[in-house]
C-alpha cells in the first residue's frame, strides 16, 4: 500500500474515472471521455453539497441561508458542515453510492 495521501479531488477524480470503466464506456475518444468525466465532476459535487443542505436540521439550514447571503468562503462552508452536527462522512458516502447507482442504472 502507498504511503500517498491522495486529496479529496484526486479521490473523486479517481471515483468518476473507476465509475466510468464500470459502465463501459470504452468507444470515447480520450477528448469525449475527458469532457464526460469532468461533467460527472461537476454533477457529483453538486450532488454531495445538495445532499449535505438536505440533511442539516431545519435550524442549521437558516443559518447557513444567512451566511451565504453575506458571501461565505469555501472554508467557511467546510468548518460550517463539519460543526453542523451531522454525520458528513455518512451523507457523502451516501451520496457517492447514490450518484453511482444513478450513472450505472442500478438500484441504490
Amino acid at each position: 500500500m502507498s504511503d500517498k495521501n491522495l486529496t479529496e479531488d484526486e479521490v473523486l477524480s479517481s471515483f468518476i474515472t473507476k465509475m466510468v470503466d464500470d459502465k463501459g464506456e470504452a468507444g470515447l475518444t480520450p477528448e469525449e471521455r475527458g469532457a464526460l468525466e469532468t461533467r460527472l465532476k461537476h454533477e457529483l459535487d453538486r450532488y454531495v453539497e445538495v445532499s449535505l443542505i438536505a440533511a442539516l436540521p431545519d435550524e442549521k439550514l437558516l443559518v447557513l441561508e444567512k451566511w451565504l447571503d453575506l458571501g461565505m468562503t469555501d472554508e467557511e462552508k467546510d468548518f460550517f458542515f463539519e460543526e453542523a452536527g451531522i454525520n458528513e462522512s455518512h451523507v457523502i458516502e451516501t451520496a457517492l453510492m447514490n450518484f453511482r447507482a444513478n450513472y450505472l442504472g442500478e438500484a441504490a
